[in-house]
């Protein structure tokens, strides 16, 4: 189970810890972003009716949905820590899973970061910032949050989207869209 925000879960059984049974112990493991936990589901299964191509149960019945939920239950957990802006990883998904979760960590957004930029830049004019240093905070502000709403069609975006495609399609948006020089625009 994938998604393009680099969420996925993966089943699989520790044969090695097969009891006498022969029935093996089923794990979940749930990576965000490249960072992986592992989850015991503390369910053990006939590794006959186990596909470890493809990481589920061959066939239906009551273990095949066991496998479904939990996979349901991870995927609706990321969805709702994302919509939350809650601070995300899989050790966050795994300790929430397991009831164990941590006090919800709202996570920054770009635009939240530069209006506290903003509000300590204009406390400090006449001391360390002129005026229209201040003015020109606040206007590439709005140009970054239209950017914003015009590529990615939200009102905001959390910091760690800041990576090397967020930066240049800034940089091409601001030249070619807005129309400002080079230099402005690495200012």
């Amino acid at each position: 189970m994938k998604n393009s925000k680099s969420f996925s879960v993966l089943f699989w059984t520790n044969k090695a810890k097969a009891d006498n049974n022969g029935s093996v112990p089923l794990y979940a493991r749930v990576t965000v972003a490249g960072k992986r936990a592992e989850i015991s589901l503390k369910k053990k299964l006939n590794p006959k009716k186990w596909d470890a191509a493809t990481g589920f149960m061959k066939g239906g019945g009551e273990e095949v949905r066991l496998i479904n939920d939990v996979g349901n239950d991870l995927f609706s957990i990321y969805t709702a820590l994302d919509r939350s802006n809650a601070y995300m990883s899989a050790e966050e998904i795994k300790k929430k899973y397991t009831g164990q979760a941590s006090p919800i960590l709202k996570k920054k957004t770009i635009l939240e970061t530069f209006d506290e930029h903003n509000r300590d830049v204009e406390s400090l004019v006449g001391k360390d910032y002129v005026k229209a240093t201040l003015t020109k905070y606040k206007t590439i502000r709005g140009k970054v949050q239209t950017f914003i709403k015009t590529q990615y069609g939200k009102d905001d975006l959390q910091l760690e989207v800041l990576d090397y495609t967020f930066i240049s399609g800034l940089e091409l948006y601001l030249k070619v869209t807005e129309g400002l020089e080079h230099n402005t625009t690495m200012s």
